[in-house]
């Protein structure tokens, strides 16, 4: 289930999605989407293991975008 989408000026977004399907442990990612030299797609995952770990990084993104908005 993707839970948020963030999208900076750079052109660099955050996809916050989880918990991942068939997964015993509940664990949510992040998924970061830039793209290269040629404009394709490149892909960073990052995996968080427990629910405190993905809530603390969900809220510090929060901030840091209600942060820009008000520039």
């Amino acid at each position: 289930m993707l839970l948020e989408v963030y999208r900076s000026e750079s052109g660099e977004t955050k996809y916050y999605a989880g918990p991942v399907i068939h997964d015993k442990e509940c664990r949510y990612v992040i998924l970061t989407r830039t793209y290269d030299a040629k404009g394709g797609d490149v892909w960073k995952v990052e995996v968080l293991i427990d629910y405190g770990e993905f809530r603390d990084k969900l809220e510090l993104s929060r901030l840091i975008q209600t942060f820009i908005d008000c520039l």
